[in-house]
């Protein structure tokens, strides 16, 4: 019985690595963006301690306006990790969408290469079915040669 070979087995290969890949960079954009939102969280949460604490120093005028601009400081600061957010959650989409690329290059050689198996294990079949025909025909004429050697 011979063995079965995929001639594209390199290429199959390959896109099986570009599929790890891409599915790793995927994980770790989903990971920077992940750590991007609790960035913002957390600086939207210093805004809201900020304007927290300014309300405890109201009647002190040179106090509350230091707390005016840590404030205004606060409030651009969760503005710019927003804006990093929203790169970070673009360059996860591009990772996304060359993971799916990837799967999908990987999901056409793997079929390839099923229907190869199909076809060669088909082959096999039918050939395992010639010789068992070809020893059925042989045991049947041999039969009918030593019946006709009685007679």
């Amino acid at each position: 019985m011979a063995t079965f070979r995929f001639r594209a087995q390199a290429a199959l290969d390959l896109r099986r690595r570009q599929d790890e890949d891409a599915r790793r960079q995927l994980a770790e954009a989903e990971r920077i963006v992940r750590e991007g939102e609790f960035a913002v969280e957390e600086a939207v949460a210093a805004v809201h301690d900020a304007i927290r604490r300014a309300g405890e120093c109201a009647s002190d005028v040179t106090l509350f306006t230091w707390h005016r601009n840590w404030i205004t400081s606060r409030q651009h600061h969760a503005e710019d990790h927003r804006v990093r957010l929203d790169a970070r959650r673009a360059e996860a989409a591009k990772a996304a969408t060359k993971a799916q690329a990837a799967r999908r290059q990987l999901r056409t050689l793997e079929r390839l290469q099923d229907r190869a198996m199909r076809a060669f294990l088909d082959a096999e079949r039918r050939d395992q079915q010639k010789a068992l025909d070809a020893l059925g025909t042989m045991q049947f004429a041999l039969r009918r040669i030593r019946e006709e050697e009685r007679l």
